[in-house]
């Protein structure tokens, strides 16, 4: 029907923005990105297309189209409750708590039952680690239909209350809702991997993975998951795609050096490994990644490197160095 109707009128912004809301939903990002963005060309602004535009450039972490978007509305008085929630969401996304705060209070005050504005709340509670508060509000979050984005937060802050059959649940139901909601896909398959479902976590990630806006981390934890099925290769082939999409890449380098050296390709595991270990002190994997890096350099022969390698190991891991008597 809005085909249709966009056919007989290729300018009815009302049919084009449903269109696209319905692709987004539905996951069909790109073509929803389209119709939205050929009603914002047209218009400069529609009533209704704030919402699903922002929240898409939110998603996608495109901060400077979502300011673009949401700048000119956002000081005058009359601002609408939804202009006013996602400027607190850009100013929460750009580092500014208090901002957000004192905005997402401003409609509260005026709206006190805008479901809109307690998931914002619990967002900023969530980033304060107060999660106590974080669940009262998203219990307050309840609007007339379900929404994948509240779920999606309540999946989040269970999962850092450390309560991961309850994060399961909310992703699993924030994926169902909305397909196109690639960041509860990957944290559904990340929670799925960690409670040993891994052929169930492989096919979620590899979905999430094959878009062309996939969440950071995503690549890694496909990565994890194929390794946990002794896949090295596919394994090592997601690790280098999340050194490439990732902008701290430094745990997907240590994970790619490992199946490296396994698959005998000692040079590659070197070049990722020889990076990896510049990461800062304390972190989980820099013991085992000098301790791949000796085994690399060993294989090439470079007997000076394995051995300063191995060393730092030694030093790092302590007298109970697992790999000590290698």
């Amino acid at each position: 029907m809005l085909d249709a109707a966009l056919l007989a009128d290729p300018d009815d912004n009302a049919a084009q923005l449903r269109r696209g809301v319905l692709a987004i939903e539905q996951g069909r990002s790109e073509a929803g990105r389209a119709d939205l963005l050929a009603v914002y060309d047209r218009t400069g602004g529609y009533p209704g297309l704030l919402g699903p535009l922002g929240r898409l450039y939110l998603r996608e972490g495109d901060l400077p189209r979502l300011a673009d978007l949401v700048l000119p509305h956002a000081e005058d008085p009359q601002a609408s409750d939804e202009v006013v929630i996602m400027y607190a969401l850009l100013r929460l996304a750009q580092g500014d708590r208090d901002a957000a705060d004192q905005n997402i209070d401003k409609v509260l005050q005026r709206s006190p039952g805008a479901w809109e504005a307690h998931l914002a709340k619990a967002r900023v509670f969530h980033q304060r680690e107060r999660l106590t508060e974080a669940l009262a509000e998203i219990r307050l979050a309840r609007p007339k239909v379900p929404d994948a984005e509240v779920e999606l937060w309540t999946g989040k802050i269970a999962e850092r209350s450390g309560k991961p059959q309850d994060a399961l649940a909310a992703f699993r139901r924030a994926r169902q809702l909305d397909p196109g909601l690639l960041e509860a896909g990957y944290l559904l398959g990340r929670t799925l991997l960690a409670q040993g479902l891994v052929r169930e976590a492989v096919t979620e990630l590899q979905a999430i993975t094959r878009a062309p806006h996939a969440p950071v981390g995503a690549h890694l934890a496909l990565g994890l998951a194929f390794r946990e099925r002794e896949q090295l290769a596919e394994a090592l082939q997601s690790f280098t795609r999340a050194i490439e999409h990732d902008p701290n890449p430094e745990e997907a380098l240590y994970w790619a050096g490992r199946p490296s050296v396994e698959l005998g390709r000692p040079a590659e595991a070197v070049s990722y490994l020889g990076r990896a270990v510049l990461a800062p002190a304390g972190t989980s994997w820099l013991v085992d990644a000098h301790l791949w890096l000796g085994r690399a350099q060993h294989r090439l022969g470079h007997r000076t490197e394995a051995r300063a390698a191995l060393t730092r190991y030694l030093q790092l891991a302590g007298p109970k160095a697992p790999a000590r008597a290698e």
